[in-house]
């Protein structure tokens, strides 16, 4: 079963799809908020959204103007929703399978 959300990040409606079987599929979850409450991204910042999910994380740094996003997460479902997410946004992120940092490079 898929999800299907419109969120306003930074001013731009964003759609994403996600799975019952993601993290959190039907919202952002209270401590992924809380955490974005308090980030202060700029346009220098490089941005790894470890455990990205189905991208949402990414997809706010991307709209705050972060000079480079990666992406990663273990599950091959989750990393694929947030490629697709992503991609249909217009974000140009480096999405990566990867089991924590190790297929991440620098």
């Amino acid at each position: 079963m898929k999800n299907e959300l419109t969120l306003s990040i930074s001013g731009r409606e964003i759609n994403f799809k996600t799975g019952e079987s993601l993290f959190s599929p039907s919202a952002p979850d209270r401590g992924t908020k809380a955490m974005l409450r308090h980030a202060c991204i700029t346009p220098d910042d490089r941005v790894l959204d470890l455990g990205c999910g189905w991208g949402y994380v990414s997809a706010y740094a991307c709209a705050a103007g972060a000079a480079r996003v990666d992406a990663c997460d273990l599950d091959s479902r989750a990393a694929a929703a947030a490629r697709e997410n992503l991609e249909r946004a217009g974000f140009k992120v480096r999405v990566i399978e990867s089991d924590g940092l190790d297929a991440v490079e620098a």
